[in-house]
């Protein structure tokens, strides 16, 4: 669900799944507590990165306060350090982008170039 854009928490329900083996929702506009049961207690960090709204235990920063555990709050105000949000957004959306042109030239175009081509033969005979 990353980029997916969802809002809101992330509902304690969600914990009763245990067949998750894989959970990221990284880059959306969630906000609240991460659930600490179950198979949430094995996803890294990086499963709620760009979610400012996010606290937790994981996440190192205290729901009561919005504030790090360990009281770095320079860091989290600025979005500094090496994770900073700005960092992120831009290298995946590069990524991303780059990805749509490679998989486009790729895939799609040989595809229109070949029909194109059989046009062109079709009309000239």
């Amino acid at each position: 669900m990353t980029v997916n854009v969802p809002i809101g928490l992330i509902t304690k329900e969600i914990t009763n799944l245990n067949f998750l083996s894989a959970f990221n929702v990284a880059f959306n506009n969630l906000s609240g507590e991460i659930p600490t049961q179950g198979q949430f207690l094995t996803f890294s960090d990086s499963s709620y990165r760009g979610n400012p709204g996010l606290c937790g235990e994981i996440l190192k920063i205290n729901c009561s306060s919005n504030a790090p555990l360990n009281n770095n709050n320079e860091e989290r105000e600025t979005g500094g350090g090496e994770d900073g949000i700005l960092e992120n957004d831009l290298f995946y959306y590069s990524c991303v982008a780059i990805s749509c042109c490679l998989g486009f030239r790729g895939c799609i175009a040989p595809h229109f170039q070949q029909r194109l081509e059989a046009k062109i033969v079709h009309n000239h005979r």
